[in-house]
């Protein structure tokens, strides 16, 4: 989140509320007091991200999908609407592994009286209710996953559930910042503290960018 002020054009609208506009995203968003600028900023947020799509070409998020099974799952904290849409774009070919949002995401929408969730503006395959959209969690130091939607609490307890059971876990680019109590305490108390998985195997994936 280093470059998001710069690419949702904040930086004089910080700068007028007295905030450095150079720091990562998740201090800047810590640092806002005023309802108005912190709606204002959230807007942005959700119209950039929803204008994002993914190429007509296969892209790693395809690929990735592909290369799992039914019974593996992908957990990500991603606003971006790419792996929904290569999810969906795939669904209909082979049988896709499980996917969960556990920060929200642009493109879904959920039905908290059946459990069921999908694409934004669409509708409940039980109740044919039209899907709420899912509050995307922004980066606060307590991000109250458990209160925020129904949606958001079941996949937090779904990744609590599949990481105590998991074998093998792969984590892509995910720095852990200080400000994520809660995602980094998950991965401490399901995950590193178990020891009784004789052939469990964690493996960290980030790419560095060259200068």
């Amino acid at each position: 989140m280093n470059d998001l002020a710069k690419i949702l054009s904040l930086n004089n609208l910080l700068i007028k509320n007295n905030i450095n506009p150079s720091e990562n995203f998740e201090t800047i968003y810590s640092q806002i007091t005023d309802d108005g600028l912190k709606k204002e900023i959230e807007s942005r947020i959700i119209d950039y991200f929803s204008k994002l799509s993914l190429p007509e070409h296969v892209t790693i998020y395809d690929q990735l999908l592909l290369s799992l099974r039914e019974k593996d799952a992908i957990f990500t904290f991603n606003w971006d609407p790419f792996l929904f849409d290569a999810y969906k774009r795939n669904s209909d070919i082979v049988s896709l592994p499980q996917i969960f949002f556990l920060h929200g995401n642009v493109r879904i929408g959920a039905c908290e009286a059946c459990d069921k969730w999908g694409e934004k503006n669409t509708y409940c395959p039980e109740c044919d209710i039209r899907f709420k959209d899912v509050p995307l969690l922004y980066p606060i130091k307590n991000k109250s996953y458990f209160q925020s939607s129904k949606y958001t609490a079941l996949s937090w307890k779904k990744a609590e559930s599949w990481f105590s059971e998991a074998f093998t876990i792969t984590i892509f680019g995910y720095s852990a910042p200080t400000s994520d109590i809660e995602a980094v305490s998950l991965l401490n108390k399901v995950w590193l503290h178990i020891s009784e998985r004789q052939f469990e195997h964690v493996e960290v994936i980030d790419i560095l960018m060259s200068s």
